[in-house]
This record gives structure tokens, sequence and C-alpha cells, in this order.
């Protein structure tokens, strides 16, 4: 895998006579078809490798659930990354067989013999997140935020994690380590940032995925919560808990998670109350009840002065917030992008996130219009110096989104996106849209005042976790009362 990815910018040719070779000449079954699937998804950028991969690992016996869940993490993260909206996002994850494979990848359940009693309402919550690394990780956050409402509308709230995604044997499993991440838990700042609302336990991440699921699910059943939530896209824990529990899930993007569950939290407000199997793998058909609410209003100090960061004051100033902006700016978008920064020379372009990198797509630009800063703690008050705020085709950015709808910024972002789905009626439907809209929010100083009044407003009213305790506990108990209903 090193080999091949030194030489397939050097040697395209050499690299294609290689693919042959593989393709022509290695097992397409068991563990060594796995392997050969898996180095070919990666070298050559087609998912159908990830689909030959994941069927393969469904039937290997035995059942390795590490390995599975090694490869449905470095898989649905791929998957996202080449995503410009939630339809590409899923159509990936189809083509990559991970719904049929996230079925697999579970604690055994038992079925019940009978409906097991429940209390008459939901008091005690247990909170189940994939894997747990910061309170700054948004997935992270996303958990805390649903254990403060959750505490604060008065429940007894418990967080679980079995730290998924944490596997030491991953290089071995997968075979190749050029997508891997290298992840690091801090979590005595986990454990002081929940300490407030919720009890924490943490697997080692050590022990392997059944040991780290059995000793969880112990802990779990001994509590006895009234139902059980889900902040994440998969957890082996649910299959087993669907059994005894109601379940509610989150997905920390706007599609349904994989698991079994008796209602899902969506942020389209087209789904409300319509039930299906949302990923088509078999799953037990799940309620989507419209919740909105994802975002807190972060603390936002004096916005800093722009000289303090080099940037013009007179400049009409746009920002983009991500690590991935080098990848996510480019092609037709980053163009159009270009086009305007050319015509108005006024008009500059904060980039900020990651290690402070310019896009290469962006060479063309005049440099003095371009300003590239690395991630920092400051970016809200960074943001508030700005005018516009400028969100890429992407599945992700809605965090960013929400953070500058609540300072009152106009925001550009497609729809049908996690980032499209904060602005609602404000989204622009395509392309066209999105750059007249900018365009017009360039040239007219009160039209981006005015439609960041209106983003401020739909902030407070619709994405604001402060508000948000009545609909998640309504949530909550229709969970319970449709798990009464499949008991029955």
């Amino acid at each position: 895998m090193a080999q091949m990815q030194e030489c397939a910018h050097s040697a395209p040719r050499s690299i294609e006579q290689v693919i042959g070779y593989i393709q022509a000449q290695m097992p397409r079954d068991g563990l060594a078809g796995f392997y050969r699937a898996a180095l070919l998804d990666i070298v050559t950028g087609d998912f159908a490798y990830a689909g030959q991969a994941a069927t393969i690992l469904a039937h290997l016996q035995p059942r390795d659930q590490d390995r599975m869940a090694a490869f449905f993490d470095l898989s649905w993260q791929r998957a996202l990354l080449g995503a410009v909206d939630r339809p590409a996002f899923v159509d990936n994850l189809q083509r990559m067989g991970m719904p049929a494979l996230a079925r697999q990848i579970a604690y055994p359940a038992t079925p019940q013999a009978g409906p097991v009693e429940r209390p008459a309402a939901v008091r005690k919550v247990a909170l189940v997140a994939p894997t747990l690394l910061s309170p700054q990780h948004p997935p992270s956050r996303m958990v805390l935020d649903q254990a403060e409402v959750l505490a604060s509308s008065g429940i007894e709230v418990a967080v679980y994690s079995c730290q998924e995604a944490m596997l030491p044997d991953a290089l071995h499993l997968l075979g190749q380590s050029a997508e891997l991440p290298a992840l690091t838990a801090d979590l005595q700042a986990c454990r002081t940032a929940f300490q407030p609302y919720a009890a924490l336990s943490v697997s080692d991440s050590r022990f392997s995925l059944m040991r780290r699921w059995r000793d969880m699910l112990q802990l779990i059943d001994a509590a006895q919560p009234d139902l059980v939530m889900l902040v994440g896209l998969h957890s082996g824990l649910i299959e087993y808990l669907y059994q005894r529990y109601p379940v509610l899930g989150l997905a920390t993007n706007s599609v349904a998670p994989m698991v079994a569950s008796d209602v899902w939290l969506t942020a389209q407000p087209a789904l409300h109350a319509s039930v299906s199997d949302y990923w088509q793998a078999g799953q037990p058909a799940s309620m989507a009840f419209y919740h909105p609410f994802r975002a807190r209003r972060r603390h936002c100090a004096a916005a800093l002065a722009r000289h303090t960061l080099g940037l013009p004051e007179q400049a009409v100033l746009m920002l983009s917030i991500g690590n991935r902006l080098p990848q996510l700016v480019q092609g037709h978008w980053a163009e159009q992008v270009a086009a305007l920064l050319k015509r108005y020379p006024r008009l500059h372009w904060l980039l900020l996130g990651g290690r402070g990198e310019l896009p290469p797509a962006l060479r063309g630009v005049a440099p003095e219009q371009l300003h590239v800063l690395p991630h920092t703690a400051q970016a809200m008050e960074i943001m508030a110096s700005c005018d516009i705020y400028l969100n890429p085709p992407m599945m992700g950015g809605g965090l960013s989104v929400s953070e500058a709808m609540s300072l009152g910024l106009p925001v550009a972002s497609l729809a049908h996106s996690d980032g499209g789905d904060k602005l609602g009626s404000a989204a622009a439907p395509d392309e066209a849209a999105y750059f007249a809209r900018l365009e017009c929010w360039i040239t007219d100083p009160a039209a981006r005042v005015a439609a960041g009044s209106r983003l401020r407003q739909h902030f407070a009213q619709a994405l604001d976790l402060a508000a948000s305790g009545p609909s998640l506990l309504a949530a909550c108990e229709l969970a319970r009362q449709r798990y009464l209903q499949r008991c029955r």
C-alpha cells in the first residue's frame, strides 16, 4: 500500500499495471479477498470495491468484530469526505455496503421471553456515545449537549462509551494505514465536562470490542434506564439494547443512525412522523421526529480587531472554517468564488482551520485578497469581525454554520446538507441561487444585515439547544410509546 501510494502520482501507468495484476491474480474471497478489495478501494477510489470488502467481512468466519468496526469507521468517514451533499453521502454509504455491514457489528442480542415492564414516564436515560475524545471534538460535544439538555429537564443521565473507533490493531486488521487518523482521548477533560450533568463510563480501548461491549452492557442493565439514546451513526451496543429498552437515535450528520431504533431525530421537517427502514438494510421501521435543535450558543467576547490579524478594515470579509478546506475548496464552486474575488477587489476571503494551508485551487487568486489562518480557540471572535459566512459544498459544516447564524452573519450554504438543514428555507437550492445571493450581499450592506438578522432569529427559534428540552422530552416519550407497542 505504501509503495502504491508513493507511485500513484509519479507513475500512474505502472500503477494501472499493478492494479490489473492484483485484479487478475489475487483471491476474491476469504481474508485475502478482503485485503484485495480494501486495497483496490483505496488505490482506485472506486467505492464498489469497499462494497466487495464489506460483503466478504459480513460472511467471514470466525466473525471478527474488531476488523468489521475498523473497516466501517474508515469507510463512513471516506464516504463523508467524498460527498457534497446528503444524497451523495447516502449513495456512497450504500455503494460501500455499510448499512448491511453495520447490522453485523454488534454484541449478540438475545430475544426477550416477553415484554419488559417500564415506568410510566422517562426518568432515567442511558446516553450511548460510540467514541468520546474531548469536549472540543464535535461528536463528543453533541453527546455533552444532549446530556446537559436532559439533565436540565430533570432527567437522570448516564453516559456510556466503548471507544469503538479506537482499535489499536486497526493497521493490521485493514492491511493499510494511509487513511487512518491517529485518535487520542482526553478522558479527564471529558469527565470534568460531563460531571455536572451525567455519570460517565468509558471502556479501556486495549480490550477487544466484544469484551468492551459485554462489560458495558452489564453496567447499563444494572442501571435499568427507562430509555437508551444513541448519539452517533452506529454502536455495537444498540442491537442488544433494542431488545430491552426504548431507543432514540441522533446521528452526528443529518441522516438516520444505522441501528434499530424506535424514533430518530431529524432536522428535515418533511420527514416528521414518517416510518421507514431508512437505510433499507432489514432494520425494524423507525419513526422520524422533527427536532432541529443542534447547536448551543457559544460564548463570544468582543470581535477581534481586524488589524490584529492583518486584515483590511474596509474590506467585505468572507469567512470559511474547517480542517479540510484544502480538499473542499475545489472544482466549479471554487472557480466561481475566485471570479467574485477578481470582480470585486474589496472582497477578501479568510480561510480558518487545520494547519492554515492555502487550497491549491486558489493559487491563481490575488494573494492580497486571501488570508489563511490555522485552527484557533478564538474562532468565534474572528467570526464576529467578518461580514459573510461561506459554507463550501459539503455534507458537514453544520456546527460552524449555526455559530455564524447565532452571531447574525448571513450564511451561504447549499441545501440537502448539514449546513443547509440549519438554514432551512434560507439554504440555496443550487449553485446559481447560491452565488446570486452571495453577490447581492457583497454589493448591498443592508441586504447583508437583513439576512443576518433573519438567521439570528431562526437560530433562536429552531436551533438553540437551550430551547430544546420540551421537544427532546416529547421524542423520548414517543420512543417509549413505540417500544410498548412493539412489546405487545
